[in-house]
């Protein structure tokens, strides 16, 4: 699987501020079909005993509860979707290393969330996203996150617990100054937070 960033089918660029007005192609016009698609998908992912999984630009408004059956599952591509909100169940997920929820509609993270006790690599970007939850030390394996094009404006003090962190990219958010936990962040080797 290709790595999940910026799609290429953007009406507009994903830089723009009016992250919410951008406009995208979907596989799928009908959600309905998306999630049949997205069944298939999760079907040939058990069967195969495969540790990725793409259910990108499909235009899902939720996830099929059947996708936490894959309990071996490492990389999840949710990029390029409508969805507003995440299952509770996603934290049952405990072997994903890395997932891309880039161009949905998030405004907030879900306490099941924090259940990704693996996760490595965390990508939000450009959703709607208001705030980032204390309790993301939780998730202390995290080595890169990737929430710029949000609408955030203040970063926990927590933050400054994920130990493993190596990048932090927060640009166009609605950041006025960083948490003074940052400087806690010895691993830290690229924090890109201009707005």
């Amino acid at each position: 699987m290709r790595d999940c960033f910026y799609p290429a089918n953007a009406a507009v660029s994903p830089h723009s501020e009016e992250v919410g007005m951008t406009e995208f192609k979907y596989k799928f016009d009908d959600p309905k079909v998306a999630f049949a698609e997205a069944e298939k998908r999760i079907k040939r992912c058990l069967k195969s005993g495969a540790f990725v999984l793409d259910l990108s630009h499909l235009g899902l408004t939720e996830l099929p509860e059947s996708l936490c059956q894959i309990s071996h599952l490492q990389k999840l591509d949710i990029t390029l979707n409508r969805l507003s909100e995440l299952p509770a169940w996603i934290g049952e997920l405990k072997e994903l290393q890395e997932l891309c929820l880039n161009f949905n509609k998030l405004s907030i993270l879900q306490r099941g969330f924090s259940g990704l006790k693996q996760l490595r690599k965390l990508q939000i970007v450009a959703n709607g996203l208001e705030t980032i939850p204390d309790w993301i030390e939780q998730l202390s394996q995290l080595t890169e996150i990737y929430i710029q094009s949000n609408r955030i404006k203040s970063l926990p003090e927590s933050l400054g617990m994920l130990q493993e962190l190596q990048v932090l990219c927060v640009w166009g958010n609605e950041l006025t100054a960083l948490p003074d936990s940052i400087g806690k962040l010895f691993k830290l080797e690229a924090l890109i937070a201009e707005n």
